[in-house]
């Protein structure tokens, strides 16, 4: 009888091993399951073959903002537009917190244009965003409705559409739809993924696969590889091409 209960006991422990491991698996992928705390992301912008800009983001760690657990990330662009023509001098630096999956909680930015200066401030909540934008002595306050459907996509933030790609469940075969907040105006662009098949190309200087993706409300498109990695970020209107500048391949020792 005895040896009985021993072998149930075993088969229950067994069984229970099996279900919290099952539960591990099925658990959605965090930030961390696809960047690394102190990894720093570089695009770089083109304009034909013209090099006139550099977007920065690193995963500076875990924090909390108001009381939540949260990510914290550093941003900064910098875009010289009067080399092509295309405006004076851009450049931005702050800071972002989001959820664990992905999903914004604050954005703090400097924006710099030419030689004016704003500052923006915004707070994420279940039901409301609400944004402060300064410029020079004056301030003013805005807020809209929001929900945490929404992900935080800046059009010069490239790794923000990294991130939001790596939580989205991609459905090759017909569009995926997604929202995302805009932060400079507080817009939410209700928008689409159109996935084409899977082809080789050459990205700095190796052969590699890629989707393309195609994003129709905002009309520009993506190359992703397929640990969905954002690799070129394409706007036909503006003749620009962004690209992530890969980590050069270790040396092997002799």
């Amino acid at each position: 009888m005895k040896k009985v209960i021993w072998i149930f006991g075993i088969l229950f422990f067994l069984l229970s091993f099996s279900l919290v491991a099952q539960e591990k698996k099925a658990a959605p992928p965090g930030i961390e399951s696809f960047w690394k705390i102190g990894e720093k992301l570089t695009y770089k912008f083109y304009q034909n073959d013209t090099l006139f800009g550099t977007q920065t983001t690193t995963l500076l760690g875990k924090d909390k903002f108001q009381g939540k657990p949260a990510y914290r990330f550093r941003k900064a662009v910098a875009l010289d537009l009067a080399q092509i023509k295309q405006g004076p001098s851009f450049r931005t630096n702050g800071e972002m917190f989001l959820t664990e999956m992905g999903k914004p909680l604050s954005y703090g930015l400097d924006i710099f244009v030419g030689d004016k200066k704003q500052h923006l401030e915004i707070i994420f909540t279940s039901d409301s965003v609400m944004a402060t934008a300064i410029l020079g002595n004056e301030g003013k306050k805005y807020s809209k409705p929001f929900d945490t459907t929404v992900y935080l996509g800046d059009n010069s933030m490239i790794s923000d559409f990294y991130i939001i790609l790596h939580f989205l469940k991609i459905d090759a075969s017909g569009p995926t739809p997604f929202k995302f907040l805009n932060p400079q105006d507080l817009s939410i662009i209700e928008e689409s993924i159109v996935v084409e098949k899977p082809t080789q190309v050459k990205f700095a200087g190796k052969q590699m696969e890629v989707s393309v993706y195609r994003f129709p409300t905002i009309g520009q498109s993506a190359w992703v590889t397929k640990d969905k990695k954002l690799i070129r970020w394409l706007d036909e209107s503006r003749n620009w091409r962004i690209d992530l500048e890969l980590p050069a391949p270790k040396k092997q020792k002799k």
